[in-house]
């Protein structure tokens, strides 16, 4: 084992593009997502940003879009999970926003793409007041089907 990034601010939800060559993480405390070049050894170089919460994420005034787990569909597009945003955005393999889908509940950490890709199946979070936390699941028809 071997340290392959360091700088990243809360490091979190990470996926590998289809062809291998980028590595995509979400790092949640700076609200954006970064882009490395994975070496055909897997050293990763050319950090760079690749989705933040003013650009492309979709925020208005007062959402903070907190990027947690990360999927990729078999056309390129990442399903980033909003912590603190309200549901999930569907990122192109351009950067540019795709989609941005509400889903019940507070805080959303994971999700993932039923193999046909007709469906997404993701996790809400609820706060319980004296502490805790309360999740659930949810699914939903693929707002952006393959």
């Amino acid at each position: 084992m071997r340290e392959a990034a360091t700088g990243i601010d809360y490091s979190n939800g990470l996926v590998v593009s289809l062809d291998g060559k980028c590595l995509y993480v979400a790092e949640s405390r700076a609200h954006r997502l970064l882009r490395y070049r994975i070496a055909g050894d897997g050293t990763l170089s050319d950090k760079r940003i690749f989705a933040d919460r003013k650009d492309v994420l979709g925020a208005s005034a007062g959402e903070v879009d907190t990027p947690d787990g990360v999927r990729i569909d078999r056309r390129g597009r990442l399903f980033i999970s909003l912590y603190d945003g309200g549901g999930f955005a569907v990122i192109g393999s351009d950067g540019k926003l795709v989609a941005r889908v509400g889903v019940p509940g507070p805080h959303h950490t994971s999700l993932a793409i039923s193999p046909d890709g007709a469906s997404i199946h993701g996790t809400s979070v609820y706060d319980i007041p004296g502490g805790g936390y309360r999740g659930e699941l949810y699914r939903m028809r693929n707002p952006v089907p393959e």
